[in-house]
């Protein structure tokens, strides 16, 4: 290989790999930590069998709350002021809270949460973005149920919930290739069937219905841009 072609290999190779120059467009990557809170609506829809120990109303609603952290890779597309984009993000979280009813210790627990979004924002100060972003949100919900004196009854489920979010979010660039973000999310997980075999036998059909609010920073890495 000739001086001139290693050069120009080496200067292609750093072109791209090199970190964005100051801006939103191109593909980023990072973290994000923060809180995480809502409402969990239980509607009991049918109990059968041997299930005496269920004493749960026929509508009961139970607040959880607690953190998440993850990741998120997102594409932006910038044009003059504005920027439009698409965003994938998982979250693990650890979000819990139980109920008495009665005798029964009801608790409602998730577990993970993941969005695919679209984001539109308008850059301002040439280093700072205001956004929003919406689209499709999945997580899972899981319920149990304990009773506390005799037939001493236990049940639980595991379900996939999916459904929609809305969120905004303020974002600024700390250097060429490194920005900060706070943002705010709105999740309505909907409704879903949750079907149950307690230990004391039968079944029991509930309607979860689930909504989720979420606070985050948001540390991005812009590590291309065309």
């Amino acid at each position: 290989m000739t001086k001139h072609a290693l050069l120009a290999s080496i200067f292609a190779v750093a072109a791209f790999a090199a970190p964005a120059s100051a801006g939103f467009g191109g593909l980023y990557f990072g973290g994000h930590v923060g809180g995480i809170w809502g409402d969990v609506n239980t509607d009991t829809v049918s109990s059968t069998g041997g299930t005496g120990f269920w004493s749960l109303p026929a509508s009961s609603t139970v607040s959880p709350s607690g953190v998440l952290g993850g990741a998120q890779l997102g594409y932006n597309f910038e044009f003059s002021s504005w920027v439009v984009g698409v965003e994938l993000s998982g979250s693990a979280l650890k979000l819990d809270e139980a109920a008495v009813f009665a005798d029964d210790r009801y608790t409602v627990e998730a577990e993970w949460l993941g969005i695919a979004a679209l984001r539109a924002g308008w850059i301002w100060n040439q280093r700072s973005l205001i956004y929003l972003k919406g689209g499709y949100a999945g997580a899972n919900v899981q319920t149990s149920d304990l009773d506390t004196v005799a037939p001493l009854g236990a049940t639980a489920t595991d379900e996939t919930h999916t459904g929609w979010m809305a969120g905004a979010g303020f974002e600024h660039m700390l250097s060429n290739d490194v920005s900060l973000a706070v943002e705010y999310d709105y999740v309505d997980l909907g409704n879903q069937d949750h079907v149950a075999t307690p230990t004391t036998g039968g079944t029991i059909r509930t309607d979860v219905d689930a909504q989720l609010h979420a606070v985050t920073a948001r540390l991005n890495w812009h590590f291309w841009s065309p």
